[in-house]
């Protein structure tokens, strides 16, 4: 189990800009870079959805409130471990 945050949002590693009411999420560098097919450009990661045929996402659950939404991870966290997620704000505060 890993640890919840949140960060503002600005452009991401896969090179896009989003504010803070999006619901996106970044995960761990360790995971990110190591994804299959990263490329030291991290805008082309497999993980951005532009170079993935699926977009990358995590269901999110609450389990006080069983309250349940789907982010698009388009960010990699410098701060994360790998079991680690950082939430856009919106996303955040919909728990």
């Amino acid at each position: 189990t890993g640890v919840m945050t949140y960060y503002g949002q600005g452009q991401t590693a896969c090179g896009d800009v989003y504010d803070d009411s999006t619901y996106t999420a970044a995960i761990s560098h360790t995971t990110y870079d190591a994804w299959p097919g990263a490329s030291p450009s991290t805008n082309r990661n497999p993980v951005c959805g532009p170079f993935c045929h699926y977009p990358l996402t995590a269901t999110i659950t609450n389990p006080a409130n069983n309250v349940s939404f789907t982010v698009h991870i388009v960010d990699r966290c410098e701060g994360c471990v790998p079991d680690d997620i950082d939430l856009a704000p919106a996303a955040f505060l919909k728990l």
